[in-house]
């Protein structure tokens, strides 16, 4: 896509013209909803039962973020429409080839709701037509989208706080930002089906990583919830759940697959284990893990000794207290033992999670997985461990027969590298391609 018409500034409304825009909202939803699926792109819609079969073709991905994410800004509760023009992070029609040759089949396309939640007229009408777009370069490469509904936006003026950004999708938020929320993902699951629903070429996250501790009831009613009312806006749409505390596997075990009724889902979690390992050197992420290096996979790669030397070193700059937490996750993550056995032991409990659940296991979406790379002046992990991690955890996910996504193409201007491309090149590095078990890119 390319940028059209004149960029200009679109300032927040206050707390009060929120609540009297959330109730006006909230009367003509419906109108609304009807209306703003007449902008979609020409439906493409499979006629079957709704809810008959999971219909989403894709199972080898990886994810593709800052294109629908992070719109720039003037201030904190003003920024640049229209949205998602001249994002530095779209990709191009050579990159999305590349991924299609290496064997990608798919993308999980990170998206901040709080756009959806917050636009209102001819903005969201713009907004819905250059995701349409968006979606519609990915399929024309082959690849097929789960839209992930991904919250970063950074709109947090104080006078509306957590409309719009990660707290308004959080239990105990303000009701006016939950049905907010719950608003924009029937809005705009209810238009991508409209679209798209029964292509097989898209699907819809209701929700990535919500920061909710494991097991919690309130998230369960919540994800309840927000399921009822996108599935009623998206009878056709494969959607797709997730489990509390940030996705991870605790979170999905917690899970009830009856308590949703609707076999044209799938259920993700996330994979970041040992997190000590596979987020070591990551600058982003506080000073433990900015200060922590040489982490070997499978954890006795290399001897215990000239690990822990390569810690020490490595934290020596670091305040007494952080060397000390350094030095004691080192020897925590060894003692572990972290090789292939304890990550395939991992995922067998999301399979006897699934099975008692009676959820096939294609089903099951490892929706991230990842290592921060040692490049230039991070010092993320040892390539080799890196690259040993990366095949264990592919190959456990293919062993039972779950579908999967690489975290990430390309990630954040933050200096941390995840990346499947070259930065330079923005080619995939072959090395990594291999550990994902598909085939490099000339």
């Amino acid at each position: 896509m390319t940028a059209s018409g004149m960029i200009r500034e679109y300032r927040k409304p206050t707390a009060s013209d929120n609540i009297a825009a959330m109730r006006h909202t909230l009367q003509i939803a419906a109108i609304w909803l009807a209306g703003l699926w007449l902008i979609a792109a020409p439906s493409h819609t499979a006629e079957f039962a709704p809810g008959s079969h999971i219909n989403f073709k894709g199972t080898r991905g990886v994810n593709i973020t800052n294109w629908f994410v992070w719109i720039p800004q003037k201030s904190p509760d003003s920024f640049y429409l229209p949205a998602f023009q001249n994002m530095a992070d779209e990709p191009s029609n050579r990159e999305l080839a590349d991924l299609h040759k290496a064997g990608f089949d798919f993308v999980r396309l990170t998206v901040d709701p709080g756009v959806f939640m917050i636009l209102t007229g001819q903005d969201l009408q713009q907004a819905v037509q250059t995701l349409h777009a968006g979606i519609d370069r990915l399929r024309a490469a082959g690849l097929a989208v789960v839209v992930d509904m991904h919250p970063v936006s950074r709109v947090h003026p104080p006078e509306a706080k957590g409309l719009g950004g990660v707290t308004a999708l959080e239990p105990g938020a303000p009701d006016a930002s939950i049905k907010a929320l719950e608003h924009a993902l029937a809005m705009l699951a209810g238009n991508l089906d409209k679209a798209y629903g029964g292509s097989g070429e898209v699907a819809f996250e209701l929700l990535n990583e919500p920061d909710v501790a494991c097991g919690s009831d309130a998230w369960r009613q919540q994800e309840i919830a927000m399921h009822r009312i996108v599935r009623a806006a998206a009878p056709h749409l494969t959607l797709v759940l997730t489990g509390s505390c940030w996705s991870n596997i605790n979170g999905l075990l917690a899970l009830k697959a009856d308590d949703f009724d609707d076999p044209n889902t799938l259920f993700t979690f996330h994979f970041y284990d040992d997190h000590s390992f596979t987020h070591q050197g990551t600058l982003g992420n506080g000073p433990i893990s900015a200060a922590t290096t040489g982490l070997p996979y499978p954890w006795n790669a290399r001897p215990h000794d000239s690990v822990i030397a390569e810690v020490q070193e490595h934290a020596a700059s670091a305040s007494s207290d952080v060397r000390k937490k350094v030095l004691a996750d080192a020897n925590t993550y060894l003692a572990a033992h972290w090789d292939q056995r304890k990550i395939t032991a991992q995922f067998d409990r999301v399979a006897d999670w699934a099975l008692a659940n009676h959820v096939p296991p294609d089903r099951i979406l490892l929706g991230e997985f990842g290592v921060n790379q040692r490049i230039g002046h991070v010092m993320g992990a040892h390539e080799e461990d890196r690259l040993r991690w990366l095949t264990d955890v592919r190959t456990a996910a293919q062993t039972h027969g779950f579908r999967w996504a690489y975290w990430v193409y390309r990630g954040n201007p933050q200096p941390d590298v995840f990346d499947l491309a070259d930065r330079d090149s923005r080619k995939p590095v072959p090395s990594t391609v291999k550990a994902l078990g598909l085939a490099p890119v000339p």
